[in-house]
């Protein structure tokens, strides 16, 4: 076995443990839904005709580029007839005047090759799923290598995961001088993002390597990004999803800076927003609001979990102090069914559920509250008071913790929540607003001014 052969199977399967660490968000205690013997076989047999489908990849070979562009297809995603870099350039808004596509020294006569992790197969509007740019990218000529590193990963890492990603590392270690600038990821964790992260950034050190954050650092987390600068001779940039968010020590001697700071870019936020200024939440008739942050989670039926229970028991502290609104904020991955489900346990409180994008809800509110999300840090960095019933010490670092005030206990939580809220009172509301907006300016570039929340009864 070759050194290099070696030094991918030890990638191969640190990026495998970092992904079962990142996404085993889930309740040990909730029950599993089996399908049925049948059921599962037909759609393993459906799977494995829809994969043979994507074979026609390989007559399709991707070709020299001089960017690859990773995104979760289910976060952002090119309008009709938007070109690449015209996506880029609308996402990729940031805190300064120039937008990421100048940063990074991209131009509109590049060549891209997109690549959306939300799907596996397919190609739709010049967007790759992850295993079509795979195949790809290898072409007809690479296949019997790409078959064989996979059986060989398979005998030796024992994972079929693992197999896949160290067989993609060696396919980026012979195609990587078609990648002639480098990567952007808006997007982390997944298989191919970090195979092409690591293969790109072990191969050669004119690459750019440039990841634009979509969430808080995790304390289990850390030791990961170590790794991955010991093996990257790239140039490695990050850009935070809002400036001065606290990131752990591997992270922060490669955040994008400039004299005045922190450069951040929350791309969840310029998908949505589409005209400015941003008309701030604020109620009708201009009373206080408690935005409740929903969560998610990689179970099978969320509102069965012990994380939906935490919310109504939450929401049922926060009613027994405050009759003021609450504001229900709905995780965007859950469809109607599973919302249905959720919110039936929360009508005996009076809540009301957001018709507006999570974040225009958390802005105009006075107090924000919620499990474990990053928007509650996100509030709490624009000067919104911010509550947890989760034990952030848990998931985030300490700096990011202590963002936000968190307790287990749900009536000495509500009881600060109460007091924050009776302190907010006190004061002009349009003060609140305002230095919420000035923030808003300062840390995502976004203008923003008073208006109306849409919301409607459970």
């Amino acid at each position: 076995m070759t050194d290099t052969m070696t030094q991918k199977l030890a990638q191969a399967r640190e990026i495998q443990a970092f992904r079962d660490v990142v996404t085993g968000f889930s309740d040990p205690n909730a029950l599993v839904k089996r399908a049925p013997f049948a059921a599962h076989l037909l759609a393993r047999i459906r799977l494995l005709g829809h994969l043979l489908v994507q074979l026609r990849f390989l007559f399709s070979v991707v070709g020299p580029h001089e960017w690859i562009v990773v995104f979760d297809g289910g976060r952002i995603r090119p309008e009709p007839g938007e070109t690449t870099y015209a996506f880029v350039e609308r996402v990729g808004r940031t805190n300064r005047p120039q937008r990421i596509p100048e940063l990074c020294g991209m131009s509109p006569t590049d060549r891209f090759v997109l690549v959306d992790v939300s799907r596996s197969t397919g190609k739709i509007a010049d967007a790759y799923g992850t295993v079509s740019f795979l195949l790809a990218l290898t072409g007809v000529s690479w296949l019997p290598r790409l078959i064989w590193d996979v059986l060989q990963g398979l005998r030796t890492l024992g994972n079929p995961k693992s197999a896949v990603i160290f067989a993609t590392l060696r396919m980026i270690e012979r195609r990587h001088e078609w990648t002639k600038c480098g990567l952007l990821m808006f997007t982390s964790v997944t298989w191919i993002a970090e195979a092409l992260r690591t293969g790109l950034g072990t191969a050669r050190e004119d690459l750019r390597l440039v990841e634009i954050l979509h969430g808080a650092g995790t304390a289990n987390t850390g030791p990961y990004f170590e790794w991955l600068h010991t093996q990257t001779c790239a140039q490695i940039t990050y850009v935070n999803l809002i400036a001065d968010l606290p990131r752990y020590p591997p992270l922060d001697a490669h955040m994008m800076e400039d004299r005045d700071g922190e450069i951040a870019c929350n791309v969840r936020l310029w998908q949505t927003v589409t005209e400015e200024p941003l008309c701030l939440a604020s109620s009708k008739s201009d009373v206080h609001l408690i935005a409740f942050i929903g969560g998610a989670s990689h179970d099978a039926d969320y509102a069965a979990t012990v994380y939906a229970v935490k919310e109504q028991q939450m929401i049922a502290a926060i009613r027994a102090r405050c009759p003021d609104p609450i504001v229900y904020c709905p995780h965007p991955q859950h469809g109607p069914a599973q919302l249905s489900a959720l919110l039936g346990r929360l009508q005996p409180y009076g809540v009301q559920v957001s018709e507006t994008a999570t974040l225009e809800s958390m802005l105009g509110a006075s107090v924000v509250v919620g499990g474990l999300s990053t928007s509650l840090l996100e509030a709490a960095l624009l000067d919104i008071p911010s509550f947890a019933f989760e034990d952030l010490r848990a998931y985030f670092i300490q700096p990011t913790a202590d963002l936000v005030t968190w307790s287990e206990d749900f009536d000495v939580l509500a009881d600060k929540l109460a007091a924050a809220l009776a302190e907010a009172k006190t004061k002009p509301r349009s003060a609140r607003l305002q230095t919420t907006a000035s923030w808003c300016e300062k840390r995502y570039g976004l203008e923003v001014r008073l208006g109306v929340i849409e919301t409607s009864e459970i």
